[in-house]
């Protein structure tokens, strides 16, 4: 630190311009503390600074510096508090006062301050801003704030630009995770109209200020022009923006439902808005599906437990400890279960076959010396087998009635059966979905959502089919679903549905910009076979990095139907094998569709050594040590300047001699292949290890080196 360094203070200015430079050799001494890990000492002496300069900028921002590098959380909380109190438009104020909100888990505060100190920073932010941002993205991520997530990410990538790797790696890390609906993973549709020459000048102001970061005055202004106007969709949209930086999920739900309901857009930009507005808030959208947890108490526990273990609906399941901990604290029990069955749901196919699937469970808790035994159960409104069985626990003389019942969950609609269901046929074998038929898929599906549902005045889905108005509203519940983490729900099966339903599927034109009009729903409804060939590219490879998996056994038929021009074709091919991979149900085809990739890369000269370390990784899994070898020996023939394939050679080398040194295992796992590599790494192209200090082109990299970490054959 010296003179021309930016000042501790938070202004953002060099200590030589900015009102503490006077305190620089105190500076020096307490950060030649912090730097020698002398936490404790330093925070000492600011505190003792701070009783002659008890409104020194600096010292406040070093303690809470200090505080929170100690993870005092209470000490922070209460001096990030002072700290802005007293420097209320200091941008490393609000960073703290960000991070405790976050911890505190009050996200709309610690984003709207994160927000405010970006704004206020001046383009020059603390390093303590990517550190609290990627905190603050990691924790939206973790309660469901997956718009917000991915919008923070973006920004974070944005302000500290794509060098620093630690702000790309979250907006890398999010765009790619399949467990999160891709509507919330791509940019939101641009403006949906154009302006009006009344309210232009202040729509102008208003991105202005979005667009420096301002954005609580943004949203200031685009409130009143929709008080002055009425609802604009140019102004909804970019209102759906503030609030979903600012982590106002409801409100961002309710602009996205007027957005909707706004007969200017188009049906689709209509069923996007909605299905968007279903998946930020589903409660207030009126589109969940309440799961209650029922407690009753059991007056002959014996004769309760052997009625359900002969019940035809239910099957004993649960059986491990962790399974049995998860219920009891579910349910708010200290002790754990004795007994948990499945409850397991039948439906009947087209073709008058029947599948059941688990879509409930009973727990049954012994007898304590403060209380009864104890049933303890799951109730939807969406199973209706239920009926039966309330009966024959009201036989066995269980006060339903007077149960106690408290609500544990809201569901996405189509979440309720769907998600971690285990699916049955008639003689109780497990049925694997993937490879199910349409009718299956689509049954099962029909039979999930079928249920009463709020924002279609109580009516199920195939009743509210026959009323015009509730279309679009089913058209949105069904892209939903479509866009869930349920991996066997395809295209075929939803179109199927609205086949049935009596309804229209919808469709945009691939070969156009439609995704500034509907966002990410345009990879569900462009037409495949209709859109060009470069169009068709572009779309595969998003969903390839999108990981849209609903959509890959389409993008399969249209890549074996289509005729290609014979300067593409093997482009196509390598796709489709990528997309094969995706889709395995087992490592050894797994391993065939990568080479199949593998070889088509080399056809087209890509650099695919990542998809040659994913085949050799698979290969000691499987114990094939031999196909291993030869597929590294490749490995090093076809990218002997390739860093990462290098790397990773190193690594298994260095992991096959520490193996060796703990315990001899057979030269056909270890030694043969530890001398073969090296025998190829020996030449004059051989590898180098990018982490290794020393220039021996055999040396075994460091334990601390980065790399792959592969397990192999005889490591611990």
């Amino acid at each position: 630190m010296d003179q021309y360094s930016i000042c501790l203070c938070g202004s953002g200015k060099k200590i030589k311009f900015c009102k503490c430079a006077p305190h620089l050799q105190e500076m020096l001494k307490v950060m030649r503390m912090i730097e020698g890990e002398q936490l404790v000492a330093a925070l000492d002496r600011v505190n003792h600074l701070l009783k002659a300069q008890p409104n020194e900028a600096w010292l406040l921002a070093t303690r809470c510096r200090i505080l929170f590098m100690l993870d005092e959380r209470e000490g922070l909380e209460e001096a990030s508090a002072r700290f802005i109190r007293l420097q209320p438009d200091n941008s490393l104020a609000k960073i703290f006062r960000s991070i405790v909100a976050t911890w505190k888990g009050s996200m709309e505060e610690g984003c709207n301050m994160l927000v405010q100190s970006i704004a206020d920073a001046n383009g020059t932010l603390d390093a303590l801003y990517i550190h609290a941002h990627s905190q603050m993205i990691l924790i939206l991520w973790q309660l469901g704030y997956y718009l917000s997530a991915v919008a923070h990410a973006k920004l974070l990538n944005d302000i500290a630009g794509e060098s620093v790797e630690r702000a790309r790696y979250p907006l890398q890390s999010l765009l790619h995770e399949a467990r999160a609906p891709a509507l919330f993973r791509e940019d939101l549709p641009s403006k949906p109209d154009e302006v009006e020459e009344a309210w232009s000048e202040r729509y102008e102001e208003a991105n202005a200020l979005f667009e420096s970061f301002r954005v609580n005055q943004a949203k200031a202004k685009l409130e009143a022009i929709l008080r002055e106007f009425g609802p604009k969709p140019a102004v909804l949209n970019m209102l759906i923006s503030c609030k979903v930086l600012l982590a106002d999920v409801t409100g961002a739900m309710q602009h996205a439902l007027k957005l909707s309901q706004d007969a200017s857009l188009s049906e689709v930009q209509r069923i996007f808005f909605l299905a968007l507005a279903m998946k930020l808030d589903p409660v207030a959208s009126r589109s969940s599906v309440t799961v209650n947890l029922v407690e009753v108490e059991v007056p002959d526990e014996a004769r309760l437990v052997e009625t359900l273990l002969s019940h035809e609906s239910l099957r004993s399941g649960m059986a491990s400890d962790e399974a049995k901990r998860e219920v009891a604290s579910a349910c708010e029990q200290e002790v754990l279960p004795k007994h948990i069955f499945d409850f397991y749901e039948e439906t009947v196919l087209p073709d008058e076959s029947r599948v059941k699937y688990r879509g409930a469970w009973f727990a049954v808790f012994g007898k304590q010396t403060d209380r009864p035994a104890m049933l303890i159960f799951t109730e939807a409104q969406y199973q209706r087998s239920y009926e039966e069985m309330r009966r024959t626990l009201k036989d066995l003389g269980l006060d339903l009635e007077g149960a106690k019942c408290r609500p544990i969950a809201n569901l996405q609609l189509g979440e309720n059966y769907l998600v971690g269901s285990t699916f049955l046929d008639s003689e109780n074998r497990v049925v694997s979905m993937r490879s199910a038929s349409l009718d299956l898929k689509q049954a099962v599906v029909a039979k999930a959502i079928d249920v009463p549902i709020k924002c279609l005045n109580g009516l199920t889905i195939s009743e509210a089919a026959r009323d015009p108005q509730h279309h679009i509203a089913i058209k949105a519940i069904l892209l939903n679903i479509l866009d869930s983490i349920i991996p066997w729900i395809d295209r075929a099966t939803i179109r199927e549905l609205h086949q049935k339903l009596g309804l229209s599927y919808p469709q945009v034109n691939g070969d156009e910009d439609v995704q500034e009009e509907v966002g990410s729903a345009a990879h569900f409804w462009v037409d495949l076979d209709a859109i060009s060939e470069q169009s068709f590219m572009v779309y595969l490879q998003s969903a390839l990095s999108l990981n849209l998996v609903s959509m890959f056994s389409e993008y399969v038929r249209a890549c074996e139907q289509r005729e290609w021009r014979p300067e593409i074709r093997d482009r196509i091919a390598f796709l489709k094998s990528i997309i094969l991979s995706r889709l395995s149900v087992s490592p050894q085809d797994l391993v065939a569709r990568l080479m199949e990739a593998y070889d088509f890369g080399r056809k087209l000269n890509l650099n695919i050594g990542s998809i040659g370390i994913q085949v050799v990784q698979i290969l000691f899994t499987l114990q094939q040590v031999n196909q291993a070898s030869v597929m590294m020996q490749r490995l090093i023939e076809d990218f002997p300047n390739d860093p990462a394939v290098q790397g990773f050679i190193a690594e298994i080398v260095g992991s096959l001699r520490e193996s060796r040194s703990k315990r001899q295992v057979g030269p056909s796992l270890d030694q043969e292949l530890a001398h073969q590599i090296e025998a190829r790494r020996s030449r004059p192209s051989g590898l180098w290890t990018p982490d290794g200090p020393s220039p021996d082109p055999v040396a075994a990299p460091s334990s601390e080196s980065s790399g792959s970490k592969l397990w192999v054959p005889g490591m611990d």
